[in-house]
């Protein structure tokens, strides 16, 4: 048997699905709050706001490949838009397709960003929000992920994308920026 990589390892608490509506609503509460108006969840989370939508999300944003949601009368905004688990996808490009919608969820309602578990793909882009928006280092964005979600697991190529980022947006990436220019110029 060939090692697994490690987005393998990820558990799958809803594998086997949940086996009725009331399930789905209890599992709703596995989403997580990363700031006031953003979420992270998996698939779960996403399913359980069609059904019930207890916390009163009012953008979904769909990361999965894949989806048969929301319902065509749901009473939120949804986007769904494909980010692949491998670290292929080109995060430059993605994020400024996401970026209006992202800004309106967590500015003018209540955002919930979900992929199938919630370890890579969510979290990546809650980390790029908080970086982008909250002027974060890495670090910073990537351990308050990491201590509201369990299993944060993000995939090496969107954490390098991500270090690219805060060194822009970051005021502590900002000033080692500044740093690398003057003593290119010395």
């Amino acid at each position: 048997m060939g090692a697994r990589s490690s987005h393998e390892m990820c558990e799958d608490p809803v594998r086997d699905g949940p086996s009725s509506s009331k399930d789905l609503v209890q599992l709703d509460q596995t989403a997580k709050r990363i700031k006031s108006k953003v979420y992270v969840g998996g698939r779960i989370d996403g399913i359980a706001c069609r059904v019930s939508n207890k916390r009163k999300f009012t953008h979904v944003l769909c990361l999965e490949q894949d989806t048969k949601y929301p319902d065509p009368e749901a009473k939120y905004e949804f986007m769904h838009a494909p980010l692949k688990d491998n670290g292929t996808t080109n995060l430059e490009r993605f994020v400024k397709t996401i970026e209006p919608f992202v800004v309106a969820g967590s500015t003018n309602g209540k955002l919930l960003i979900h992929c199938s578990l919630g370890c890579n793909r969510a979290p990546t882009i809650a980390t790029w929000y908080l970086i982008k928006f909250r002027k974060m280092t890495f670090e910073e964005a990537f351990d308050l992920v990491r201590s509201r979600r369990q299993g944060v697991n993000i995939h090496p190529k969107y954490e390098a994308f991500l270090r690219k980022v805060a060194s822009n947006y970051s005021p502590m990436g900002k000033k080692k920026l500044a740093q690398r220019v003057r003593q290119k110029r010395i």
